[in-house]
């Protein structure tokens, strides 16, 4: 393609000069470099370091263009005195025997497994104090409450919809969904948004799964509990503090529609 012939020249010299964005700095196979100039851009450390890197050439120069006592100067010269820390703390590291290396490292992976050991536990102690009835969902927006934990249902360890047919008079619908891939069981639908006046918080979008059940995904970010506990917000379903049922598709069928065998 266009970039790849373009490096290409670059690299036998039949081009002298590439101008491109910050995905140079590590992203692009690019010879060694005589000058390399940045101009206006804020980044941290590790880019700045990997882009100075590519000054290699002998009597190579690395240069950065803004305006005196700008943010960006001020961050490329602190991104300079973090590159100095990093080499030093290397070195200091490279300077543990190798034994005492490894129990170190042992001992960090053994606290963090410990840690996160806890953490699962406790979250699921907190699950298991409160049932989807203990919860009541509100938007996080206008905090109007719009459903409770019992209305939440698992899908294929995806989806998490609310199977409550009375959740459809709190949003409104936009947009259809499009997404890169193609399921077996369910296709996406239109964005849903909250419907209380004028708040129009975004909150997921329907899904119609087996081409016969429309239901509401929605993003628990999107929203905010009210606990036992008190009012809190989670970014994630794994968070929420009680347990989610897996949507089971007959079931829901016959309550929503009836025993076709009836």
């Amino acid at each position: 393609n266009q970039q790849k012939d373009t490096i290409q020249k670059f690299r036998h010299g039949s081009l002298n000069l590439l101008i491109s964005t910050s995905v140079a700095e590590e992203g692009l196979d690019i010879p060694e470099c005589n000058l390399v100039v940045r101009y206006g851009l804020l980044t941290n450390e590790i880019a700045q370091q990997q882009a100075s890197g590519r000054a290699r050439a002998a009597d190579s120069v690395y240069s950065v263009v803004a305006q005196q006592g700008s943010r960006e100067v001020r961050r490329e010269l602190l991104n300079r005195k973090l590159e100095e820390l990093t080499a030093r703390a290397i070195k200091k590291v490279q300077e543990i025997p190798p034994r005492e290396f490894r129990r170190r490292i042992t001992a960090i992976q053994t606290e963090l497994m410990l840690c996160l050991s806890l953490a699962q536990r406790r979250q699921r102690e907190q699950r298991g104090r409160n049932t989807g009835d203990d919860i009541t969902i509100l938007c996080k927006n206008c905090f109007v409450p719009v459903a409770s934990g019992s209305d939440i249902q698992l899908i294929e360890n995806s989806l998490y919809v609310n199977v409550n047919p009375d959740f459809e008079d709190h949003y409104k619908t936009g947009g259809q969904v499009h997404l890169p891939k193609e399921f077996d069981d369910w296709e996406p639908g239109r964005t849903i948004h909250c419907a209380n006046g004028n708040c129009n918080q975004q909150w997921g979008y329907e899904i119609k799964y087996k081409k016969v059940a429309l239901l509401a995904n929605i993003g628990i970010k999107y929203f905010a509990l009210d606990t036992p506990e008190g009012r809190r917000v989670v970014k994630k379903w794994k968070s929420v503090p009680f347990p989610v049922a897996d949507f089971n598709f007959t079931e829901y069928c016959k309550e929503r529609f009836g025993d076709p065998f009836v």
